[in-house]
């Protein structure tokens, strides 16, 4: 992820020192990268942690904060 974000910062600083159209096409596809990078390292990290909770009031426990509810809750 790391990589992608460091690739996403030298095409932003070409683009910043030249704009042109390749540029900003290099800057999209990078930023698209990083995106997905992102993204898979989420998943990844809330798989793993839904495995390691065992029971359903502890999976509910840690995904609540992130559930979309019309109640405030308390963290």
């Amino acid at each position: 992820m790391e990589a992608s974000n460091k690739e996403q910062e030298k095409v932003h600083g070409s683009l910043c020192k030249e704009p042109t159209v390749e540029n900003l096409e290099l800057k999209k596809k990078y930023r698209n990268i990083a995106t997905q990078e992102r993204r898979k390292a989420i998943k990844a990290y809330w798989h793993k942690k839904s495995e390691e909770l065992k029971s359903r009031h502890e999976f509910f426990k840690a995904f609540r904060p992130f559930l979309a509810l019309k109640q405030k809750t308390l963290i």
